[in-house]
């Protein structure tokens, strides 16, 4: 006998794991300063850390809920951190998201105050911090709530922390109470996630050399374009680059942008400019007590196996410079001089940047393994 069966399917919705069962969901434990812990002889609020200079209290005048946190603008910046299993970097979020961080406060704070601050981080490392100084508010004696919206770049966790300026008058230190502190997801993560220049662009300058540095944007297959004075400069796939032979005492324009390294990837926009200046030489070219030397050499004179040939006080990019590794002459790969092994090793340069400025030195160095 033959059977047919009709069986009816329930449609099957599916999301991905972790996400949209966050939206409204708060991340935050303790934000309403409910429960204090006993450190040393203070009472401390539960997951928060509070610098010492706020001298942060137990209060009763709370907004909901039996207790707040009263803070005492004692002079400089201070901060109140979330923290959770002894981290700051404690967060669980998801890239491209978008949050919402909300607050509640009040005091005798005559300035704008209270600075909101996310750093995000991907496998460990910083990928943006996100402070933002423009969220600063009016301070009055009744409760106000404050909200910011914060979107995630590529990145898996954060830090959350809220900044105070100091503040007193006449000798008198004003107070901020803070209650109710929120942290949600407000909108799930996009298909594709911005892809953002990197954050913490900056640069180490010297007299020819520039160290650029840059935080990750924390995705898998990208590369950096840098670019000088507005003509592209290289292109790499660290985070970290050394520009060279620049000229002492002259500014210079950097730009960043971030790439995806595969078929018809995107890019990011550029980074804000960022404005350098190389040192000028430390005396005059013609100067007799001017002595050129090897800035890259630790004090100790401990040094890698291949030593950056970088100088300070070098007036001339035209000198003839020669090497000898323990009397040997050495030629150098451009600005690389690699020693043939490891241990206490001699290097002697010779210098001649005119018939009449001519140096002779010699570095004792441990070469490292």
């Amino acid at each position: 006998m033959k059977q047919t069966l009709f069986i009816l399917l329930a449609p099957l919705l599916f999301f991905p794991a972790g996400v949209r069962a966050q939206v409204g969901v708060e991340l935050l434990e303790n934000g309403s300063f409910e429960k204090f812990r006993l450190g040393g002889h203070i009472e401390k609020p539960l997951h928060w850390n509070t610098n010492i200079t706020l001298s942060a209290e137990k209060s009763t005048d709370a907004h909901t809920g039996m207790y707040a946190l009263k803070l005492y603008l004692n002079p400089g910046a201070s901060s109140v951190t979330y923290f959770k299993g002894g981290e700051s970097v404690c967060i669980a979020v998801e890239a491209g998201a978008e949050y919402e961080l909300a607050y509640w406060y009040k005091g005798t704070a005559k300035q704008r105050n209270i600075v909101p601050s996310i750093t995000w981080y991907k496998n460990g490392e910083v990928v943006r911090p996100d402070k933002r100084e423009s969220e600063r508010v009016t301070i009055t004696d009744t409760w106000q709530e404050h909200k910011v919206t914060f979107q995630a770049p590529t990145a898996d966790l954060c830090s959350l922390q809220l900044i105070f300026d100091g503040e007193g008058e006449g000798g008198e230190v004003k107070n901020i109470w803070l209650d109710d502190v929120s942290f949600k997801m407000t909108k799930a993560p996009e298909t594709l996630v911005p892809l953002d220049p990197p954050a913490g662009f900056k640069g180490r300058t010297q007299q020819r050399e520039i160290d650029l540095s840059w935080h990750s944007v924390g995705q898998e297959g990208i590369t950096y374009h840098i670019a000088l004075n507005g003509t592209p400069l290289t292109t790499t796939t660290q985070t970290s680059y050394t520009v060279t032979a620049l000229t002492p005492d002259t500014e210079y324009t950097f730009t960043i942008q971030s790439e995806e390294t595969a078929a018809g990837g995107r890019k990011s926009a550029l980074s804000p400019p960022l404005k350098l200046k190389t040192q000028g030489l430390t005396l005059p070219e013609n100067d007799a007590g001017r002595i050129p030397y090897l800035y890259r050499l630790k004090e100790y004179g401990e040094c890698e196996r291949t030593l950056l040939l970088h100088w300070m006080d070098l007036a001339r990019t035209d000198a003839q410079i020669r090497y000898w590794v323990d009397g040997v002459p050495t030629t150098p790969t451009g600005d690389l001089l690699t020693f043939p092994k490891a241990g206490l090793r001699h290097l002697r340069v010779e210098i001649v940047e005119t018939p009449e400025r001519r140096w002779e030195i010699t570095y004792r160095l441990q070469v490292k393994e």
